[in-house]
């Protein structure tokens, strides 16, 4: 008769090993990345914006608050700015001297917000400015060629961020992002439009662009007059 010897207990053991945490991690990681990546996809071939990430103050990090005062040492004293993604209104506080400041964001944000879906089927009609600031918004709208022809017309100055597909190639729809520009090929979208690019600078992974139309337009005399300090 032939003995059968039990398996240790150990071996059976089912408490997760330390081993494996890490691809339970990753795979967490991966499900979420992949969920973000959805939904952006369904945003983008929708033409959704993203209320619910935006509606609250909860996803607007304070880390991006760096970009927000590199871009206002580049505004001139004395110009009127129309901020498009306002946020929590930090660009207000950094502007130089006698700048008359408008928000304008998805939802209100207060201090006269211009609530505006650049998403929309429809785009209003904006106040002339001198010059108009996209500090980590341009990623977010679906047809950039429309709103840069949309304002044309209205501002001499336009001051964006991009996260650039040179130097960001990966995650960018579980980011949220809705296009996939390179720096060459966004600023061709400005230049169509006869905004040259006057400089750019980088941060972090991004680039800081400053366009100005080629030709002046009109003054912006019915842009509000609110004073940023």
């Amino acid at each position: 008769m032939t003995t059968i010897t039990p398996c240790p207990v150990e071996a059976f053991d089912a408490s997760p090993k330390d081993d494996l945490l890490p691809f339970s991690a990753r795979l967490a990681d991966k499900g979420r990345e992949w969920y973000h990546a959805f939904h952006t996809s369904l945003r983008k071939a929708t033409g959704w914006s993203d209320y619910g990430r935006w509606s609250g103050e909860a996803n607007l990090a304070r880390s991006w608050d760096a970009r927000t005062r590199q871009i206002g040492a580049l505004i001139r004293p004395k110009t009127t700015v129309i901020e498009f993604g306002a946020g929590r209104l930090v660009l207000k506080t950094q502007l130089p001297e006698g700048c008359a400041y408008t928000p304008c964001d998805l939802v209100d944000r207060g201090c006269g917000t211009i609530v505006c879906d650049l998403n929309a089927r429809v785009l209003p009609r904006f106040p002339a400015h001198d010059v108009a600031v996209f500090s980590g918004v341009l990623e977010y709208v679906n047809d950039v060629p429309r709103l840069v022809a949309h304002l044309a017309g209205t501002v001499q100055t336009i001051i964006a961020s991009y996260a650039v597909k040179e130097s960001n190639r990966r995650y960018r729809r579980s980011y949220g992002w809705v296009n996939d520009y390179t720096s060459a090929e966004l600023v061709d979208v400005f230049e169509r439009e006869g905004y040259r690019r006057e400089r750019d600078e980088t941060w972090e992974s991004q680039v800081i662009y400053e366009f100005t139309k080629i030709r002046r337009i009109r003054a912006a005399k019915d842009a509000p007059r609110q004073s940023a300090t």
